[in-house]
């Protein structure tokens, strides 16, 4: 990744329908072309690479691209993909608003993180081979003809940023992190590790904080407890797969991280008001 100085600037705005804010942009080619005027979005925009290889410029960072890479843009990041010379490159682009596509479906959903994806430090150009999933929902999102596995591909995509999002938590300097960068590490843990049996203890350490201090920051952050959080996030993760309708109810307790299925009825029926027999029933 090296840097670069000043590039000319266009802002191309996007107008979403109110009920599905999201575009897709599919076969288009970029051509093998100069950096010379970078633009930007009112939203964030994902990007997967189907062929070819170039330069992707993102504000004052210039990254290489090849075939199978998937991009992360977020709102307002000037940005630019130029094919390598005397060839083409062919891309499926998605422009979205996370918050108003999952927050209807999904509204425990914490999306704050999704601002961190941005700045010197974030390298938003990734290889799909070191990030399979990438390139797997993208595809899947591409061919999607209606909204209901549209919104579950999308909550699935944003628990897996959550995780680049930890990772990038650790380059900023704690002086500088905000409230939420201090508990980023315990978001992530929480988010790839909710099927199994979690430790508050373990997330404060991640953290460097105590256990009190962990709970009073994360709370003061979330709005929730730790443990809530994470029963929020098993619940969010157990209607995504409820919705697919490849498990039956108690496995997806357990693949969700719930010790019985009497406790999941509980939590689902504490949060969603209803269990997840007859939220499965209203789906159909």
């Amino acid at each position: 990744m090296q840097n670069r100085s000043k590039y000319g600037l266009k802002y191309v705005p996007l107008e979403f329908p109110d009920a599905f804010p999201l575009y897709i942009h599919d076969h288009l080619r970029h051509p093998s072309r100069e950096i010379a005027v970078l633009h930007r979005h009112n939203c964030m925009e994902l990007g997967f690479c189907v062929d070819g290889k170039g330069l992707f410029a993102v504000e004052g960072k210039i990254m290489d691209f090849r075939s199978g890479d998937f991009t992360v843009i977020g709102s307002s990041e000037a940005h630019l993909a130029a094919s390598a010379p005397g060839t083409t490159s062919h891309w499926y682009w998605f422009y979205l608003d996370f918050e108003r596509l999952l927050r209807p479906a999904f509204p425990e959903t914490d999306l704050r993180f999704l601002g961190s994806l941005r700045g010197a430090a974030f390298r938003n150009v990734f290889s799909g081979t070191a990030y399979p999933w990438g390139p797997l929902i993208l595809k899947q999102l591409f061919c999607a003809e209606t909204k209901d596995p549209t919104d579950t591909l999308l909550l699935l995509f944003s628990a897996r940023l959550r995780e680049i999002s930890g990772a990038f938590a650790e380059m900023v300097p704690a002086e500088e992190k905000s409230g939420f960068e201090r508990i980023a590490k315990a978001v992530n843990y929480f988010g790839l590790h909710y099927p199994e049996r979690i430790s508050v203890a373990e997330a404060a350490r991640l953290c460097g904080m105590s256990i009190a201090n962990f709970r009073r920051v994360f709370q003061q952050e979330t709005g929730v407890a730790p443990l809530d959080y994470l029963n929020r996030l098993r619940i969010c993760m157990a209607k995504a797969e409820l919705r697919t309708g490849h498990w039956r109810i108690f496995e997806v307790a357990a693949r969700c991280g719930f010790p019985s299925l009497s406790s999941f009825n509980r939590q689902f029926r504490k949060h969603e008001n209803c269990t997840p027999r007859e939220a499965v029933t209203q789906k159909k």
